[in-house]
This record gives C-alpha cells, sequence and structure tokens, in this order.
C-alpha cells in the first residue's frame, strides 16, 4: 500500500489549527467556569489597575456594614451534597468609595457604605495587609480598593463595562495586571 504524505507546510498548518482549537477551547472552559461559580476569592480578570494592587477579590452577599469604621463583611455560601460552605470576608476602605454618574459622565458621588442594601452580591478589589498592633504583634487586615456590584435587589448585573467603585485613594493610577 502505498500512503502519501502532505508535504511539510500542510502539516504545520494542521498542527497550528489543531493548536489554536485546542487553546479556543481551553479559553472557554476557563471562562464558562469563572461565570459558572461565583468563586469567593480569587484574582482579578485582566485589566488596568493601580500599580499597589496585588490582584486578590473576593465576591460574596454583603452580611453586614459598619459605616464608621469604613468596614464591609461579605459572606460567600456554596451548598455541597448534605453540608454548606461558608466564608466570610472582612474588610475595610481607606477612604470614601466614589462612583461616577450616569449624566455627566465625568462627575462622581460618593457612595457611602451604608447605602448598599444587604444581600447584595459584589466583588470586593482588596490587599492583604500587615498591621503592626500596639502591643507590636502583626495581624492581617483586607484592605478594600474597589468594589463592583453583581447582583443588586436581586437583579444580576451583566453588562462587562459596568464600574468599578474606587474606595481608595491608591485606585487612581492605572497599570495593566
Amino acid at each position: 500500500m502505498n500512503l502519501r504524505f502532505p508535504n511539510a507546510t500542510i502539516l504545520r498548518a494542521i498542527v497550528a489549527a489543531r493548536t489554536i482549537v485546542a487553546m479556543c477551547g481551553a479559553i472557554a472552559m476557563m471562562l464558562l467556569g469563572s461565570a459558572a461559580s461565583s468563586a469567593q476569592h480569587g484574582s482579578a480578570e485582566p485589566g488596568f489597575y493601580p500599580a499597589s494592587y496585588h490582584g486578590d477579590i473576593f465576591s460574596g452577599q454583603v452580611v453586614a456594614v459598619d459605616e464608621p469604621h469604613h468596614q464591609l463583611t461579605l459572606r460567600y455560601e456554596k451548598k455541597k451534597k448534605g453540608s454548606k460552605e461558608v466564608q466570610t470576608f472582612v474588610g475595610v476602605t481607606d477612604s470614601a468609595c466614589v462612583a461616577p454618574l450616569k449624566h455627566p459622565a465625568r462627575e462622581t458621588k460618593e457612595l457611602h457604605l451604608s447605602a448598599i442594601p444587604l444581600g447584595t452580591v459584589l466583588t470586593a478589589y482588596y490587599n492583604p495587609e500587615q498591621v503592626k498592633n500596639p502591643d507590636g504583634s502583626h495581624s492581617e487586615h483586607n484592605v478594600i480598593l474597589a468594589i463592583r456590584f453583581d447582583v443588586v435587589n436581586g437583579t444580576r448585573l451583566t453588562n462587562p463595562d459596568r464600574p468599578i467603585i474606587s474606595c481608595s485613594g491608591r485606585w487612581s493610577g492605572t497599570n495593566a495586571y
């Protein structure tokens, strides 16, 4: 039996096409996996972020707000067979959250944490930071640099261009992440 082999150019094109198909499939699985699971802790999607941002995010339901201490508490619950996994995130803002207005687009307005309805699902962009306590010991605090609303009053917000609301003076400059 005489088998004919295609020339090297055709072989390279076939290998390249298969590689592209495999990469597209892997990317689709990553996107579908991240969209399907409202992961509680993760890394921020690619974009432009301040140089001081380390890339940590936590998505969960707002369960408590302490306005005087600029503290926000989120809870993530995932039901598993016969049990429930619950994770809690407590973070503080180092300045007021400032949200862009729709009209005019360049104006902003302070968003008081107490104005966020309990039960709202949001994503906190934060940095874990070591803080020295008065007794000399160290503890970790989560400093919220920005937030993004995901579900408000039962309505899922799906616009990928919805604003990320700054809650820190460190959120001003942007670098690619």
